[in-house]
């Protein structure tokens, strides 16, 4: 109900509380704090003047005492004495001490007139005891109209209409007041008609003249009903009874011609009104506002401030709804500024307005601020804000202070769960999100809403896990709702869901068939899935029906005034500029790789015009022209009507770091937050795919040199289930350890950007627990190519435990080879009788490994077949997942065109055999252009005495000769010629210019280097045990994870003076390595191996480029030899025996990142370190916060 409303009645309620009232005493202090009155009491008390005592104590309001006390008369006490006491327990409320009163006046013999039986009446139905007040009203020997108004007016304001109707009928003689009631009942209770009706036969009645409360009352139910014509009836009968003087009348009037949708005629009885008072100032703003005329309704709220009137919270609220309903923060922010000057409730609901402007136009600091400024806030400040941490990338905060809201004692409601089952639903958190919506009813003991059912499908449609989503609506207690199959059809677009999506479709086209977002859906999945005669019948079907695609608009403030694109627009003044300035960033983006997703333009044009439709997208408009009218460095606002497209997403994201500005967009779904080439959404709302996998990790038998020995099995497998993804893809591990020891994987190569915590080494991560399980969670951002994924614990490695990664590209990216016939995965590995506690006692007793016994293929010795088709093309992906040994591989009688090293193209060379070093992989393709027939498939280990040798089969199709005669010979053992291999391998710049470039520039020659580090490695001997060492420190594990005790400052875990930038002379020791770099440092690093052994390195988190390799030791006049153009992007580095190898590096990606031999026994006795990637600012759009199910251990306890 309005405010207009709410003071009318108010007025009525005095007046009819005080109709036939008796005299009242005049006021004086409390009893118990004037002795005088004490002495009075008493001595009434002792005089036996028990009447005049209880009038004393009602005067005093000291209503128990005055109860009390009529039960120590012996007489009853005159009329008034009953009047005073029954009037202060309707006051109060008094249930109890009114009924005490009402049993003393039955005791006592006393006979209540007409007055005291309707004080009674009252008390009882202003207490909720209609019962005892009918009880009254039957049992009065003799009734007035007021006894019948009461009544009347005690069941309308309960709600009970009919009742009240019933008692309002038999009555035999009305006043105004009698119609009053049950004019106002039946707007109370929702019935606007029945008001107007009861109105209408009031005017019939001629001794029942409307008054101005009727009168208010009745236009309020004309404005309920939007009935201009009743309205103006009810106005011409005002202005004919003289009653057009009354101010609150004026203002009900006002409200109601605002409601109706004449503004212009509500204005102008607002104008007539000569004493405005804040609700009349506060009604007529909110019709502005609740008619869209904003500017208006600020400039009304500017005449208001400048009055002598002061605004309350319902006008600070209106106004501040007002605000984020445009997302106008600089007029919210002068506001509330306003509001602190005046002063204002900070725990009224205009604090909590204020809190939900500052999170709708993503301000979170100031929303945190308004809700840390509250000693308790209310359920609707924290709803907001965890809603507006969700809205704008932040899950994590939002579900802290989810927490925070349940130990400060509020009870949150449906709302609030909405707002984090949203939350998760932004983050992808799967699991988090199903234990919160089963806590609603199980913890929470609150009923599902159709609300909380939606953001359910939403998670599950969104991560693809589709007949979860199913189970969920058919066991629904409710008709799914429109928005829930709207978010069907969304997951079933993303992930490609045909079936499914055509009957979500079906489901909207029945919910609301005039809705376009549905028809462009579909015709989009159609298209996308190559069914174009469907998407063809789609499109036609929306035109007959009649059905526009709602046209999509962005709009940016620049200096207090509004500017709207829409696609393609040119009205606008600057539209030159913009399309110019739009043009420079094109060229800037591609050189950075940004590759536009023609794919979304599903027109039957070129790819040249189906990018140059993509450029002209509102909100690339509207962010070029912020860019353009702001200073250098300002940030940018942009909001948008519908969602933002997956192009727009990525373009603006290459902007964002192009420009060095921070560029919020809303969008109709979220915040939008791009800052430096990321956005805050952690790009999981651009539409990319989830894979979900679920791996146990247990022990089991295998035979592969012919003898059974214990491995370590992923579901069962050795090696373990293989990843096949797309670039983009959000990968979802859950591993549960069923080993006997703690265990952890890492993912060789993946970049792991912003999120060290997911890279699954023991400086990142607490390992596992046996019996135990853990959710890795990662985007193969920007990465395609060949990986592979192994245990990181102990030597866990030497047992399995390993597996492929493959990453293919999108389809809208073309790739520069051929597609290939077939794809064929080659896991190589040295291979040993021992198991891997037998290898790790070895190595704690201080004795190195042996060689190996074997090399094996995809697990086994011999006997794997790959067969292939003449004349057809196949990629192998080869890669070696051993723990020491380099190997050599090549087919027999097949050149191999290399066409990818670790996820960078290279030229595509032609060799006979490749080395592949320890924790490599490369991709080649193979031209089945000989004989059809079986042939040798071999790896063989390099600089080994023995030489190993493992083999595979070639089978062309039809072949019914076997693989027979000697194998293919290797090359020689002399590292020269590995040496000169090695720098054939160059960067193939065209096709990666094709993808974003984690090194920030291809020009990495031209970039001045910041730092140079030189890492020497070394077999000693510490405490008479073997260790390895990098500058003379071996690294030891802290049992705190260093990346814990970075993030929440746990002292004593490391420090960044144990190792020093270059080799020094002296004795090894243990140590915690650590180096300290600033984000964005480019740094040359050199690997110097002055053993006689090859070296295999490895660094987490990027990839760098490898510009040089040479005998003997490096020195600065090395640099003249590095290549500077087209060197090789990888991530495991291979460094000869007396040999040096160079690396240049951006650190761009800020994290705990680990550098180590790939040789795990190496590894494991200490030649390994950590590169602490950093800066001062913590926030996510440079780095992730712990994820909500981070393992802790050590000292770093989990956080509340």
């Amino acid at each position: 109900m309005n405010q207009t409303i709410a003071r009318k009645l108010s007025t009525f309620v005095n007046m009819s509380s005080s109709y036939a009232s008796m005299k009242r005493f005049p006021e004086k202090k409390f009893f118990n704090s004037n002795q005088e009155d004490v002495s009075v009491v008493e001595r009434l008390c002792k005089g036996k003047r028990f009447s005049e005592a209880i009038d004393v104590l009602c005067e005093q309001k000291l209503l128990i005492e005055a109860v009390q006390l009529l039960g120590r008369a012996k007489n009853p006490p005159p009329a008034s004495t009953y009047c005073n006491l029954i009037q202060i327990c309707t006051q109060r409320r008094a249930l109890e001490e009114g009924k005490k009163v009402h049993r003393h006046i039955r005791a006592s013999g006393f006979v209540p007139g007409v007055v005291i039986c309707n004080r009674l009446m009252r008390m009882y139905a202003k207490c909720g005891s209609l019962v005892d007040a009918r009880k009254v009203f039957d049992e009065m020997p003799m009734r007035d109209v007021c006894s019948w108004n009461v009544m009347v007016n005690g069941y309308a304001e309960a709600g009970l209409v009919e009742e009240a109707r019933k008692v309002f009928d038999e009555m035999p003689e009305r006043d105004s007041y009698s119609w009053t009631a049950m004019v106002n009942g039946y707007v109370k209770r929702d019935q606007p008609e029945e008001a107007l009706v009861m109105y209408s036969l009031m005017q019939k009645e001629w001794d029942s003249k409307a008054n101005v409360f009727t009168v208010s009352s009745a236009v309020a139910a004309a404005a309920e009903i939007a009935c201009i014509r009743r309205g103006r009836e009810i106005h011409g009968h005002v202005v004919r009874a003289g009653l057009d003087s009354d101010e609150v009348l004026w203002s009900s009037l006002m409200d109601m011609y605002g409601k109706c949708g004449c503004i212009d005629e509500a204005r102008r009885i607002f104008d007539k009104i000569v004493v405005k008072d804040v609700v009349s100032w506060t009604s007529m703003i909110d019709r502005y506002f609740k008619s869209r005329r904003w500017r208006e309704g600020f400039s009304l709220f500017s005449d208001l401030v400048g009055s002598r009137t002061q605004p309350n919270e319902y006008t600070f609220a209106g106004v501040l709804n007002a605000c984020t309903d445009l997302t106008t923060e600089e007029i919210g922010k002068q506001v509330h500024g306003y509001m602190t000057r005046v002063g204002y409730d900070p725990y009224s609901f205009a604090s909590s307005s204020l809190v939900d402007m500052y999170t709708k136009c993503g301000n979170m600091e100031s929303a945190k601020r308004v809700v840390d400024g509250c000693r308790k806030p209310d359920l609707f400040s924290w709803t907001s804000l965890i809603g507006g941490y969700a809205q704008n990338g932040e899950p994590e905060k939002a579900l802290k202070y989810f927490d925070l809201l349940l130990e400060s004692g509020t009870k949150p409601d449906h709302i609030t769960f909405v707002s984090v089952l949203s939350a998760c639903t932004h983050a992808g958190l799967v699991e988090k999100g199903l234990e919160y919506f089963h806590s609603i009813t199980e913890k929470h003991g609150m009923s599902h809403t159709d609300d909380h059912y939606t953001c359910l499908v939403d998670l599950l449609a969104r991560s693809g896990r589709f007949e979860e989503l199913k189970d969920v609506i058919s066991q629904m207690p409710m008709k799914p709702s429109k928005y829930l199959w709207a978010s069907v059809l969304g997951g079933c677009s993303t992930h490609g869901n045909v079936d499914l999506a055509e009957e979500a479709a079906r489901e909207l086209f029945e919910i609301e068939p005039e809705n376009p977002a549905t028809y462009v859906t579909m015709a989009n999945i159609y298209a996308s899935a190559g069914k174009w005669e469907e998407e063809g019948r789609m499109r036609k079907r929306m035109n007959q029906t009649g059905v526009t695609k709602t046209p999509g608009s962005s709009w940016t403030e620049v200096k207090r005034k509004r500017h709207v694109f829409t696609a393609g627009d040119t009205s606008h003044p600057m539209h030159e500029q913009i399309v110019e300035y739009l043009g420079e960033l094109r060229k800037k983006m591609k050189e950075e790789g940004y590759v536009p997703a023609t794919s979304l333009v599903l027109h039957d044009v070129e790819d040249e015009q189906k990018e140059e439709n993509l450029v002209y997208h509102s909100e690339k408009l509207a962010v070029a022209f912020a860019i353009l009218s702001t200073p250098e460095g300002t940030g940018v606002k942009v909001f948008k009507n519908l969602r933002s497209c997956v192009d727009c997403h990525s373009a603006i994201k290459f902007i964002s770091k192009i420009t060095k500005r921070k560029i919020t967009v809303r969008d109709s779904a979220r915040f939008h937050c791009f800052e430096n080439g990321h956005c805050s959404c952690r790009d999981y709302c651009a539409e990319d795919p989830y894979l979900f996998y679920t791996w146990t990790v247990t022990y089991g038998t295998r035979s592969p040199l012919g003898v059974p020995q214990q491995v370590i099995l992923i579901n069962g497998q050795f090696p373990g289930p293989a990843i096949e993804a797309v670039t983009n893809n959000n990968i979802v591990v859950n591993l549960i350890n069923m080993l006997d020891e703690p265990f952890l994987i890492t993912w060789n190569g993946v970049k792991q950007r912003r999120t060290s915590w997911q890279d699954g080494v023991l400086g990142t991560n607490c390992p596992i627990q046996p019996n135990s399980n853990w959710t890795y969670q990662f985007q193969l951002k920007d990465q395609i190519g060949t990986y592979t994924y192994f245990a990181s614990t102990s030597m866990h490695r030497a047992s399995g435990a390993f597996g492929a990664l493959n990453i293919n590209q999108r389809s809208v990216i073309t790739t520069p080879y051929p597609t290939p016939d077939g794809d064929f995965t080659l896991l190589v590995t040295d291979w040993f009788k021992m198991s891997h506690k037998d290898l790790r006692k070895r190595l704690d007793a201080g004795y190195a490994l042996p060689l190996p016994d074997a090399l094996l293929i995809n697990g086994v010795s011999k006997g794997l077949i790959f067969t292939g088709e003449q004349g057809k093309t196949y990629k192998f992906r080869v890669s070696n997942v051993g723990i020491g040994t380099s190997i050599n591989f090549r087919i027999q009688d097949h050149t191999m065109s290399l066409i990818e090293v670790e996820g960078a193209h290279t030229l595509q060379e032609s060799y006979e055999s490749l080395d592949v070093h320890v924790g490599q992989s490369v991709t080649v393709l193979v031209n089945l252009k000989a004989s059809v027939r079986d042939y040798y498939i071999v790896a063989s280990t390099r600089f080994t005495k023995p030489i190993l040798n493992t083999n595979a089969s070639l089978r062309y199709l039809g072949s019914k000769n076997a693989v027979s005669g000697p194998l293919p010979v290797g090359p020689t053992y002399h590292i020269h010629w590995s040496m000169k291999q090695a720098r054939t391998i160059r960067m193939n710049l065209t096709a990666n210019a094709a993808r974003p470039n984690p090194q920030g520039s291809f020009h990495y020659g031209t970039i001045p280097i910041n730092r140079t580090l030189i890492l020497a490695n070394a077999a000693t001997m510490i405490y008479g045990k073997l260790r390895y060492t990098v500058n003379r420190i071996s690294y030891i594990n802290p049992e705190t994870p260093l990346k814990l005790a970075d993030w929440y400052n746990i002292s004593g875990v490391f420090d960044f003076k144990t190792m020093l930038s270059t080799p020094t002379i002296g004795p090894a020791h243990f140590g915690t390595s650590v180096f300290d770099v600033e984000l964005h440092e480019f740094v040359e690093i050199i690997f110097q191996n002055d053993e006689r052994s090859i070296q295999s390195w490895h660094m987490d988190g990027t990839s760098a480029f490898l510009v040089g390799y040479g005998s003997g030791t490096w020195n600065v006049t090395m640099r003249k030899r590095y290549n500077l153009v087209d060197a090789v992007a990888r991530h495991t580095f291979q460094v000869y025996p007396l040999s040096w190898t160079s690396i240049l590096v951006s650190l761009d990606n800020k994290g705990m990142w680990n550098l180590r031999s790939q040789i795990w026994s190496r590894r494991y006795l200490g030649q390994e370190l950590y590169v602490r990637v950093w800066n001062d600012e913590k926030s996510i759009y440079t780095e992730a916060y712990p994820p909500l199910n981070a393992l802790y251990c050590g000292q770093a306890k989990r956080p509340r």
